[in-house]
Order: C-alpha cells, then structure tokens, then sequence
C-alpha cells in the first residue's frame, strides 16, 4: 500500500536494474525483429520537460524510454498505483518511477481493507459519487460502517468525530498527490525528464485525458512535449511487455508552455476545491495537450475502442 512511510523509502531515480534490463533487450529485439525510431527528438529541450504521450499498450512507456536510453537521455514515469503491489511492484521501483494515487485507489484500498473483498460497481459508484459531489450515501452496510468506524486509512488515522470521511479521504488525495511533487523535483533535480499518461489508462485515441498532466506541468514550471507512441500493439505480445517483433515510431512535437494566465498564483495542484472551482480552465488546456498528442498519431495507433471497462480493477 502508499503509505507515507512508502513515499519516504521510495527511491524516483532507476535503479542499476533499469540498465540491465535494456541491455537485456536489445539482443531479443534483433531477434525477434522489433524496431524502434524516433521522429522530431532533435526538437526537444535538452534541459528537463514533462513528455505527454497516449495509452496505447501497458508496457508502451518501455519505447520512449528505449528512444531516449539509446541518446544518454534518462526519465521517470508516472505509474499507477496498483503497478507497486506485488511482484511487479518489486521491478517497477528499480525503474524509475513516481506513484500517482487516484480518488478511485484511496476508496479501494480503504474499502478493500475494511471488508477483505472488492466493492460491488454499484457501491464504488456511491461512494464515487459522494467522494466527488458530496452525495449522500445510504443509511446501511457496507457503507454505514466506513463511515463511522475509527481506523488507519493507508498508514493515516481516521477518525470519524474529527473529520468525515469524504473530507478524509479528500486530504489524503491532495497529501498524496503533493508528495508525487516532490518526487518529480527530485528527478528534476537530478537531469531527469519526466513521462506522464494524460489518458491515465490504456485507451483509444479519441479518449479524453484528464488535468493531472497539466497541474503538474503547472506546478513544476516545465515544457510539455506531446508524443506519439505508435505500433506498441504489434511490438508486444499480448498484454506483456515480451517483445514480438513489429515496428514503432515514437513521435516527438513541438515544446510548448501553458498559458501564463492558465490560472491563479494561488492554486494549489490537486486540491479538490481548487480542481473543482479551475476545472473548465484545466479541461481546456488538456483538451489542447490531446489534439497535439492525437496529430502525432499513425492509423495504427488510433483504436480499436477499448474493450468493456476493467471498473474497479483499474485502481487495484
């Protein structure tokens, strides 16, 4: 789980393994016939920016770091929460990464934690609907006892007659969130270029992305660079990140900063009031991101559709 104390321990730079790994690869790829180009890198920044790329494959963020690993050039990428849990949590810490908490992980784990078993979609919905809108939850387990029973909620206490859990969790989303900040200026700090999903999962092209990218672009005063990760379906087999021959082109544009006006001084990234008070200034400015990543884009990387939504297994 991301506890605090996982955010204190968790080292964002990649680790040796991260090198083996790729020199691992490189002999597989030419067996198997993989390649990988790049196009428009010689326009990138060479000091950090944040690169925004679509979600075409679990594993595509492993072409854009193959395109720059090849030039000396080293980055960290955003990852979903649940990719630290278990075996795989074990390697994605070795490769440079920084953890992304979600308001559907935070009502997972808690959840998950109090009644040992997965909401029904149903009670995720509720409980979605009044996490984000302030929607009343019915008078009835198992809602009744997440509501007001006391205890730790992802290494935090909670307690009920001190702050209600929708504001509970609300903290810990803005508290999580910020220590990701922190994480990212680390690897600023150390040269690193950041590598960020603005669809948040694996989607077709036409998918909206949503304001985390641009917050954190905000908040970190950095270049946004849209890419375009193209053939990641026929270089991987299946769902794995085994390679299986095939051809991708990772397609660099433009750098470009938001609108110095996009917003307030005051804002503060990822705080739920202040999301919710700039929400049309933030969906705009990601709607633009989405049309650069999308002219970025080969026929094959745009759908098919995604298949039926994972629902809660997306977060856990």
């Amino acid at each position: 789980m991301l506890t605090r104390e996982f955010y204190e321990g968790h080292q964002v730079r990649p680790g040796r393994l991260e090198a083996a790994i790729f020199r691992l690869a490189q002999p597989i790829r030419r067996l198997v016939g993989t390649r990988v180009d790049s196009e428009g890198i010689e326009g990138m920044p060479a000091e950090p920016v944040l690169l925004a790329t679509n979600a075409s494959h679990r594993h595509d963020f492993l072409l854009m770091r193959q395109v720059l690993l090849s030039r000396g050039v080293g980055s960290v990428v955003f990852s979903k929460p649940k990719n630290y849990h278990g075996l795989l949590g074990i390697l994605v810490r070795q490769l440079g990464t920084i953890p992304l908490v979600s308001r559907g992980y935070l009502i997972l784990s808690d959840f998950v934690s109090r009644w040992r078993r997965r909401p029904t979609e149903e009670e995720y919905r509720i409980l979605r609907d009044h996490l984000d809108q302030g929607v009343g939850v019915p008078d009835r387990e198992p809602f009744t006892s997440l509501m007001v029973t006391p205890r730790e909620i992802l290494g935090n206490r909670f307690v009920p007659s001190q702050e209600p859990w929708r504001e509970c969790l609300r903290r810990l989303y803005r508290e999580a969130l910020a220590r990701s900040l922190s994480l990212a200026r680390e690897a600023l700090q150390a040269g690193y270029h950041l590598h960020i999903y603005p669809q948040g999962t694996v989607a077709a092209d036409a998918a909206p992305g949503r304001i985390g990218a641009v917050q954190i672009a905000w908040a970190l005063g950095l270049p946004l660079v849209p890419a375009g990760l193209n053939g990641a379906r026929d270089i991987f087999l299946g769902d794995s990140p085994a390679f299986f021959g095939g051809h991708g082109v990772v397609r660099f544009g433009r750098p470009y900063h938001l609108a110095q006006d996009l917003l307030p001084a005051e804002f503060v990234p990822f705080d739920p009031q202040h999301e919710e008070r700039y929400r049309p200034r933030l969906q705009e400015a990601t709607d633009e991101l989405m049309r650069r990543i999308g002219s970025l884009l080969d026929e094959s990387a745009r759908g098919p559709e995604p298949g039926p939504s994972r629902g809660t297994r997306a977060f856990l």
